[in-house]
């Protein structure tokens, strides 16, 4: 009789034991519910907010994400069917008309890479001008700024500055860009960061584009500390 109740008292405890572990089973469940729940609706809700973007890039007729691609760098005829092109002429005839052709594949070449400013010496070593020498690369920029196509930005003359396009056709872009957009607000700083081909302008002329649209009344400044404007739609 003794041995009997002995195992019902084993029996007991082992039933108590079972059931403590199904009952922690059962609440480490339930804080998982909650936790898995909580992972679920915020996804849902990323998935959403991308879509309403999508959706209103869309009605703004505008890419929901912007990205500047660069392009292949042009390569001209003459760079192949003519060797003497990589020397400047001698005679002073043929000198204007060389300058012309070197000044033509600058402007391709920047607006394929999307460069507005360079140094003159890094790039004297990339694609065709690897080929010229640093004084004939000189002369070409010198060229150009005479004609309005380059400018200096140094007094050393050691940064060019590669107009492709002028600063009347980028202030019309980025007009265009921020109209869009449906933008009220248009700062320094969103230029800067859009990743758009105008972001890589120097900032100074960036903000000279700013107030030129200020100075022209269609925006006034919202910041001038933060370099920010109000478009004005009329």
């Amino acid at each position: 009789m003794p041995s009997t109740k002995l195992s019902e008292g084993g029996f007991m405890e082992k039933t108590k034991e079972k059931e403590g572990k199904q009952e922690k089973d059962v609440e480490e469940k339930e804080e998982e519910v909650p936790t898995e729940k909580a992972t679920m609706e915020v996804d849902e809700l990323e998935h959403v907010m991308q879509r309403i973007s999508e959706a209103e890039a869309l009605l703004l007729g505008a890419p929901a994400k912007t990205i500047m691609a660069p392009r292949s760098p042009p390569t001209p005829e003459w760079s192949i069917r003519s060797p003497w092109m990589f020397t400047r002429p001698k005679e002073e005839r043929f000198i204007n008309s060389w300058r012309e052709e070197w000044s033509k594949y600058v402007l391709e070449w920047a607006e394929a890479l999307l460069i507005h400013l360079i140094g003159i010496n890094e790039m004297h070593l990339r694609d065709l001008f690897k080929k010229l020498s640093i004084d004939d690369l000189a002369d070409v920029l010198d060229y150009m700024c005479l004609k309005g196509w380059c400018k200096w930005w140094d007094k050393k003359k050691t940064l060019i500055r590669i107009y492709w396009k002028s600063l009347e056709e980028w202030k019309e872009i980025i007009w265009t860009w921020a109209v869009n957009r449906g933008l009220e607000y248009v700062s320094l700083m969103d230029l800067v960061n859009v990743k758009e081909a105008f972001s890589t302008i120097p900032r100074e002329e960036l903000e000279f584009l700013l107030r030129t649209l200020v100075k022209e009344k269609r925006a006034t400044w919202a910041d001038r500390k933060t370099k920010t404007i109000k478009l004005i739609y009329t």
